[in-house]
């Protein structure tokens, strides 16, 4: 009878697990490899009738990424291997200024599950009067979204793990939360590798 939000204790460890069997079991590293390719393939690509809305695309295709390693189709593929990874992926919009050296100014970064830490909060610095946060992410009165609570990095890449004092608020106008709801009111993603993390371990036995 547990909801769709408390069957989600324990959610962070499990990830953790999640990430150390995809860099060191064959099998879990392989099921992503097909799980990706089957979803993304060669790229998803849109169907624009418009010449000038393609020579558009065409621009943002090269310099979507918003580190400046990654075009649009790369980026799909690191969406996927999140998705499928983590069980969830965040996109953000980055808008650029018009001076900037780019055709279109705008990118996007793809953001991994560990930086939207899993915390609840009815009060909290700059949050809105009458919003909450659960699992980090701000919902209003009437349970839509209107923010997400990031990390300004990576809480695994530093020696100590960061406060919540370092959280950033990103409207959620910016953001595309990726990930399969499969229970109603479900906020996060669970990896699909999460159901069988024992049967690899008990095959690498």
């Amino acid at each position: 009878a547990t909801g769709p939000q408390k069957a989600l204790q324990g959610f962070e460890r499990m990830r953790s697990r999640v990430h150390d069997a995809v860099r060191n079991d064959w099998a879990a590293e392989s099921s992503t490899q097909k799980w990706v390719t089957n979803l993304v393939g060669t790229g998803i690509r849109p169907r624009v009738k418009s010449k000038p809305h393609r020579a558009i695309w065409a621009m943002f295709v090269k310099t979507a990424g918003a580190d400046g390693v990654l075009d649009v189709y790369g980026l799909q593929v690191l969406t996927g291997r999140a998705l499928f990874d983590g069980g969830e992926a965040f996109l953000r919009r980055r808008p650029r200024r018009a001076t900037s050296p780019l055709d279109i100014p705008v990118q996007v970064q793809v953001i991994e599950g560990e930086y939207c830490p899993m915390f609840d909060a009815d009060t909290w610095p700059g949050l809105p009067e009458g919003n909450k946060i659960q699992q980090g992410i701000e919902r209003d009165r009437y349970g839509q979204r209107t923010a997400y609570w990031f990390y300004k990095e990576h809480p695994g890449d530093g020696n100590v793990a960061p406060g919540r004092d370092q959280l950033i608020r990103v409207a959620a106008s910016q953001v595309a939360h990726v990930y399969e709801v499969k229970r109603p009111g479900q906020l996060r993603g669970i990896s699909p590798l999460a159901t069988i993390l024992l049967r690899l371990r008990e095959a690498g036995d």
